[in-house]
């Protein structure tokens, strides 16, 4: 199994560019329904970007409030740009995953 009820997952959606572009909320939504199917409760699952705002702009409210999952902004809860994550193998992370790994770094997180 790739993903465990106990488990903490973010989505990582880029929502910048507002309705019309970036990760269309259809696709998270897609997304959030197979992890409930894997039994993973709606409150463990987090999509988030890097402003909370932006999520909100690109209708992700709605998806939010269909599946009963969070919506994060990651400037909004305190991502400092200096904390990342470099692993030997992976190399040094995209700003994105770090973000991420600043904003749940307590729970600990899958990314899909």
């Amino acid at each position: 199994m790739f993903v465990s009820p106990k488990d903490v997952v973010g989505i990582k959606v880029y929502s910048g560019p507002g309705a019309n572009s970036g990760t269309r909320p259809a696709v998270a939504g897609a997304v959030i329904e197979g992890l409930l199917k894997a039994g993973l409760e709606p409150s463990h699952i987090i999509v988030w970007d890097k402003r909370l705002l932006d999520l909100r702009l690109a209708g992700y409210d709605d998806l939010a409030r269909r599946y009963g999952v969070r919506l994060e902004g990651a400037s909004d809860a305190g991502f400092d740009e200096k904390v990342f994550y470099d692993n030997s193998i992976l190399g040094t992370l995209v700003a994105g995953i770090w973000i991420l790994t600043a904003t749940v770094k307590r729970r600990g997180a899958i990314l899909i």
